[in-house]
């Protein structure tokens, strides 16, 4: 009588989305970045070399379904990376965008900074956007209404920058901002385990965002258009949109919009579904529903521009009491069970004793009287305030929908996006 062969699972072989890195892998390495052992050539899985370890002990068992990024390590300095395949032939226009970005000096630039851009000699259409690797926005969570006040604060300057210098984003949602990773630990984490080691062998932990001064930054600038201020405002067809389906003006794609109030509504509808995401008064937070009720009405010439939004934004928060700022965030904590939130409570009222006395600013980073002031924009000659549309195509998205996985095969091993 015959054997059954042993289950293969997909984890345990090179699929389709990460061919491209395990071809690069050598070249990657000898243009100084290493890659996930998962990816050199004729690995074999660390579970079948020590059949004492399970596969979901292995970091090597996880499938990266997102195709075009993938991390690395940077070898002359050991930071952790990011690299992201750019196809030149479709997104003409997003490498020279952030580059522009990249290279602004003005501190309020929310751009991830570019580290440098690779050319694989093989690949001539494919460029690799290599940036420093960073967290999402909400891992780990918010402790205090004042962290998440600097983070709004942060991201609505980001886009009232990128509006003064005539950049709409085009495609606002929450996996498109990132944390700076280093603010809240030195220790390097896994790319689709955010709270633990590369090796998955150490659960990391954090200090507070009102200690780590965290910064924001905005990413994906694959359907992001600079315009040259010579038409105002600078209505066109869009025939590719981004995420959020529920912009009005995605209703007929046949009409030529405006494309900065779009990005006014995505922001505030991104902050009203994923920063807040219930009732914001038992949150705190039903201070700032008027603005984004603004943000977000249907008509686009009744919602205010990035430059009011961050006024407003800035007035409110002046009004707010340091005892509600450093009171807890209880978005995440409401959904504890009793004896959880009693664990988490205490510690929390022990930091915010400590706070106060030593007296840490509540808001970490941002500062709302800076941002109340008046900016001064670049203008073209004429040009009122937005604009013409810069020569060049309307570059594609590069993200990908992440594939899958197969019902019949463990989940965990599958990995499209970061861990929160």
């Amino acid at each position: 009588m015959s054997e059954t062969p042993p289950t293969e699972y997909t984890f345990e072989k090179i699929q389709e989305e990460e061919v491209f890195w395990r071809d690069h892998y050598e070249w990657l390495l000898e243009s100084g970045y290493q890659l996930r052992p998962r990816y050199k050539p004729g690995w074999v899985p660390t579970w079948k070399t020590n059949p004492d370890l399970d596969y979901s002990e292995c970091e090597d068992s996880v499938v990266n379904l997102r195709r075009i990024v993938c991390d690395a390590i940077r070898i002359k300095d050991n930071s952790q990376v990011i690299l992201k395949q750019v196809n030149r032939e479709s997104n003409t226009k997003e490498i020279e965008l952030h580059t522009f970005l990249s290279e602004t000096s003005d501190p309020r630039n929310p751009a991830i900074p570019i580290i440098e851009v690779l050319e694989p000699p093989d690949a001539p259409e494919i460029s690799l956007l290599v940036t420093p690797q960073n967290r999402n926005w909400n891992s780990p969570r918010f402790g205090t209404v004042g962290e998440v006040v600097d983070f709004l604060g942060q991201i609505i300057e980001g886009f009232r920058f990128l509006h003064e210098n005539l950049i709409a984003h085009r495609d606002i949602k929450s996996q498109n901002i990132l944390m700076e990773a280093s603010a809240l630990s030195k220790e390097h984490f896994h790319f689709f385990r955010a709270y633990a080691s590369v090796d998955w062998k150490k659960t990391l932990t954090f200090t507070t965002r009102t200690e780590g001064h965290p910064r924001y930054y905005i990413i994906d600038f694959g359907l992001s258009r600079r315009y040259d201020g010579t038409q105002d405002p600078p209505y066109e067809i869009t025939p590719m949109y981004g995420t959020d389906t529920t912009v009005p003006e995605f209703r007929n794609l046949d009409e030529p919009h405006n494309p900065f109030p779009i990005d006014v509504y995505c922001l505030g509808n991104m902050i009203k579904t994923k920063v807040l995401g219930r009732e914001p008064a038992t949150l705190g937070f039903d201070w700032i529903m008027p603005l984004l009720d603004d943000m977000t009405r249907e008509n686009p010439e009744e919602r205010p521009d990035m430059d009011a939004v961050a006024k407003r934004f800035a007035e409110l928060t002046l009004n707010l009491k340091e005892w509600k700022l450093r009171s807890k965030f209880r978005l995440a904590w409401d959904d504890m069970a009793w004896y959880d939130q009693t664990t988490t409570i205490v510690p929390h009222w022990w930091r915010k004793l400590r706070f106060t006395v030593t007296r840490t600013p509540p808001i970490p980073t941002y500062k709302p009287e800076a941002a109340a002031k008046p900016v001064d924009r670049p203008k073209a000659a004429g040009e009122p305030s937005t604009s013409k549309l810069v020569e060049g195509p309307v570059s594609e998205t590069t993200s990908e929908p992440a594939e899958t996985a197969k019902a019949e095969e463990p989940k965990a091993n599958v990995a499209s996006e970061v861990e929160t």
